[in-house]
């Protein structure tokens, strides 16, 4: 019986930790996302001093995320999203809105994509 008990334990104990991961996913990520559609909302507007400040911003805080999530998540999305940043940069320096637009738009799906792999939820489990 103690058996049992020990497995239910341990059980609980993954659970409790997925549940964790996946807000601390989503409070980390979902402002990233939220600030990628202000940036490509710039763009659109040719802001381009306010798309260049939040593009900044915005990769900083991805690499301060990246160690974390190299830990918890498949590398391939972390990697698509630091190409995205590449193309991002790139359409900032060109001047080349709705290509900026597409790049922020990609890396803000992608970061809910994350986001949506990681919560914790019946289909995640099986």
């Amino acid at each position: 019986m103690r058996q049992l008990w020990a497995a239910v334990v341990i059980l609980a104990g993954m659970l409790a930790l997925l549940a964790w991961n996946g807000v601390v996913l989503q409070r980390q990520l979902q402002p990233l996302a939220e600030e990628l559609r202000q940036a490509a909302s710039a763009a659109q507007q040719e802001d381009w001093d306010q798309a260049a400040a939040l593009t900044q911003s915005l990769e900083a805080q991805w690499q301060g995320q990246v160690p974390y999530l190299q830990v918890i998540h498949a590398h391939t999305r972390i990697d698509q999203v630091a190409l995205a940043f590449l193309e991002l940069k790139g359409a900032l320096a060109c001047r080349a809105a709705e290509d900026y637009t597409a790049a922020a738009l990609r890396i803000a799906g992608t970061l809910e994509a994350m986001v949506c792999l990681e919560r914790l939820s019946v289909g995640n489990l099986l």
